[in-house]
């Protein structure tokens, strides 16, 4: 993973036509910190944070969308 291609993926995404209602990306620093604070194991590389609105079905149809 890299921010490129984050920022790529989040790109497609919106072409796509997916109504994605928030999407956050962290770098590795802001992953660290998230580790240490909330006592997590995620791997420290770039990651987006995804959020969808909408019914339980029409969600999981976006997510599995991505």
């Amino acid at each position: 993973p890299s921010i490129d291609a984050a920022v790529q993926t989040t790109i497609a995404i919106i072409q796509m036509g997916i109504p994605i209602a928030r999407c956050e990306l962290l770098d590795a620093h802001a992953v660290r910190a998230v580790n240490a604070h909330d006592h997590l194991g995620l791997r420290e590389s770039p990651m987006l944070l995804m959020e969808f609105h909408g019914s339980a079905a029409s969600v999981a149809e976006q997510a599995q969308s991505v």
